[in-house]
């Protein structure tokens, strides 16, 4: 059976789709990673940082979206109906979803479990309820940030999300007004103001996880993505067997930065206040290797060409909107990890593949059930 999928060169980009699909499972690998917080052996401790270091899918997606969209705004720049086609065909692919998985969360899960949960979990649930106006408003990770108080219970990962919508809400405006050289100048600006804004709240006293999710020093990795797209859309002679190498040591940079400072996030300032920068370059230019059609040597190219990587990041939407949520269910059903040969490696890949199965089968019937129908009516404006 051959194992990779031909790029359809009109238009689609499919090694994007397997670089989403590679950042959905990386970052399902991370929240699905309950392992005991002092591993019982150097092996299960390599493997916990290891997948601790699965939050890096979340800058794969930021990036992605920067080039994506800043193309699609390019793209469409002359035409009559620039903001309402964004808008609406934006707001059927996110919105439905986004505003279901609340209802679900907010209206129909946490009354039916609070009587029935621990002291310290109900106290979880009772934040995430009494700043619930903010997710609403895409507004969940300012209000998270500005606090210094996070929410879980199946609601944290949704801060991401809450980027990206405040994103949309202003880049189509800014792309619209300015011309190709200007919106590469702001991109530019956007990396090393967010650079400069993280060193500076982490100086006044803020914590790694204020900085991680607020919008103004997280911006730069999607900036990252437009800077790429604006490159494409205006020069028409790109060196990218050069890129390839620059991807190399990049690449080679952000795994040695990992694995020397830690691989958690909130382990070290090089992490929280310099890695992203290092992260969305190293993913920019992943990004611009993968979109070229012209041929150079780049050898893990197939890999984002898989089956399996394209099929996820197909639903990585869903995949990524409700694995959170599978993960409380199964950590209930499953209870502490286990030892296995005195290891709890076993029992973590256990639970982790069941919660990243199940999390693909209500990938398939939200899209069946429910999302293909909302996007059925992207063509009424072309």
């Amino acid at each position: 059976m051959n194992q990779t999928i031909a790029k359809d060169k009109k238009r689609h980009i499919i090694e994007l789709d397997g670089m989403r699909g590679l950042a959905v499972l990386i970052v399902m690998m991370f929240h699905f990673n309950v392992m005991s917080l002092v591993p019982v052996n150097i092996i299960d401790g390599f493997f916990s940082r290891l997948l601790n270091a699965g939050w890096i899918g979340v800058d794969m997606f930021f990036a992605l979206s920067g080039f994506l969209i800043t193309g699609i705004l390019i793209e469409s720049k002359k035409r009559g109906n620039y903001f309402v086609s964004f808008y609406y065909k934006r707001t059927l692919r996110i919105f439905p979803l986004y505003y279901l998985y609340l209802i679900v969360l907010f209206v129909l899960f946490y009354p039916l479990i609070i009587n029935k949960i621990s002291a310290f979990e109900m106290n979880k649930v009772r934040y995430s309820q009494s700043i619930q106006i903010w997710f609403w408003l895409y507004l969940s990770n300012i209000k998270q940030a500005v606090s210094g108080k996070f929410s879980s219970a199946g609601s944290a990962h949704l801060w991401s999300l809450a980027i990206e919508e405040q994103f949309y809400l202003v880049w189509p405006l800014i792309v619209y007004i300015t011309s190709l050289k200007w919106l590469r100048n702001i991109s530019i600006g956007i990396i090393i103001s967010s650079l400069l804004l993280r060193i500076y709240l982490h100086s006044i006293g803020w914590g790694a996880l204020s900085i991680y999710e607020f919008t103004f020093t997280r911006i730069d990795t999607l900036a990252f993505g437009s800077l790429v797209a604006v490159c494409v859309k205006n020069y028409s002679h790109i060196p990218y067997q050069k890129i390839t190498y620059l991807f190399y040591f990049l690449l080679a940079c952000a795994i040695l930065t990992l694995g020397f400072f830690g691989s958690d996030y909130h382990e070290s300032p090089a992490i929280y206040v310099f890695s992203f920068t290092l992260l969305g370059a190293t993913f920019a230019t992943l990004i611009l290797l993968l979109q070229a059609h012209v041929k150079f040597n780049f050898g893990i190219r197939k890999v984002f060409l898989t089956r399996w990587l394209v099929f996820l990041g197909k639903y990585s939407y869903a995949l990524y909107i409700f694995h959170p949520f599978v993960r409380f269910i199964l950590s209930k059903a499953f209870g502490k990890p286990v030892m296995y040969f005195n290891s709890q490696i076993p029992w973590q890949l256990f639970f982790m593949i069941t919660g990243i199965l199940l999390s693909i089968l209500i990938s398939q019937l939200s899209w069946h059930l429910f999302e293909k129908h909302f996007l059925r009516l992207k063509d009424k404006i072309k």
